[in-house]
């Protein structure tokens, strides 16, 4: 994702340099450093790749932390690795598509289903009429698809550097649903009522600039489902510097140069916070069937009320003017 406001291309200077994303301030230490030879020889990546994206032996990306506020991030971003991907051929998609672990998806989707009509439910509570539903980083557009199977006719989907192309949307896709790699097209149809921003925010490189041009975008009283997987460095720092071999099954996968934003919960709500907007919480599912799977949402959303727990995903209602 990086910055969604810059072009697809890939930018001369593929670096950002940036203050901390909470408290804009600009006193750092670092804390990890991703250099061509950990991508290399811990990640596995392909140096022919690397090279190509501009990532040369003597390039590096630091994650740090604010002195000021304690929050993690990567100061230096490589916006590159994110936006110099190649799109997927119709036979990748299909491959894909074919290789699905169904019981996975299922297990998934059972989430997916109770956020979307979360969302859903308090935006046709709010508006009372056909509403138009926005997925901000929509990937292969699978919560679209979703959302046009719960009925919401008017569906977009904006994604500017997946490798999943927009004109794979009419093929692969719920039908219906209006992709495009374009923010002046996306804007062109708005404003919307309600907007999902799913696994996004950790790949933004300016988080919070994002976030405001979604509002900018949503009708007063809409809302915008935001979400931040929690990436717990605190734990996990000393288990990344060790690493030998890092694969995609490891808890520690999540650590590479795309992922630039590391908020804990607690951050993220005062992230939430700072915009004029009213938070409702997220928690729990009623489809969860087992006993325990209850007693801990329960819990759960106890926590959340008095204030011990913040979840990582926030609903964000706009406030009418």
């Amino acid at each position: 994702m990086a910055d969604l406001e810059q072009a697809i291309s890939p930018p001369k200077n593929p670096h950002l340099i940036r203050r901390c994303i909470l408290c804009d301030a600009d006193d750092t230490e670092k804390i990890f450093t991703f250099t061509f030879d950990f991508l290399v020889h811990v990640r596995g990546m392909s140096p022919e790749w690397l090279s190509k994206i501009g990532w040369t032996p003597e390039t590096t990306s630091s994650i740090v932390q604010c002195r000021n506020c304690r929050t993690k991030y990567v100061r230096d971003v490589f916006t590159n690795y994110e936006e110099a991907q190649e799109e997927l051929t119709e036979a990748n998609v299909q491959d894909a598509l074919l290789s699905r672990n169904s019981n996975k998806l299922l297990l998934s989707a059972e989430k997916q289903i109770w956020i979307l009509y979360n969302l859903l439910y308090h935006t046709h509570k709010q508006f009372d009429r056909d509403i138009a539903l926005l997925d901000y980083g929509a990937g292969s557009g699978r919560w679209c698809n979703m959302a046009r199977a719960m009925g919401v006719s008017r569906v977009f989907a904006y994604e500017p550097y997946n490798p999943y192309p927009p004109q794979f949307y009419s093929k692969f896709n719920f039908p219906g649903i209006q992709a495009t790699r374009s923010w002046d097209e996306i804007a062109s149809s708005g404003p919307f009522d309600a907007v999902i921003c799913n696994a996004v925010f950790e790949h933004l490189s300016d988080p919070r600039e994002n976030v405001q041009r979604i509002l900018d975008h949503l009708n007063p009283g809409g809302f915008l489902y935001l979400h931040n997987p929690f990436m717990d460095l605190n734990n996990e720092l000393n288990a990344l510097k060790k690493a030998q071999k890092i694969t995609k099954s490891m808890g520690i996968s999540h650590y590479h140069p795309g992922h630039v934003n590391y908020l804990t919960p607690s951050e993220f709500r005062k992230f939430a916070e700072s915009f004029n907007c009213k938070i409702i919480q997220i928690s729990g599912s009623r489809l969860q069937i087992p006993l325990i799977q209850q007693v801990k949402s329960l819990l759960k959303s106890l926590l959340i009320t008095t204030g011990l727990y913040h979840p990582k995903e926030i609903l964000l209602q706009k406030r009418a003017h």
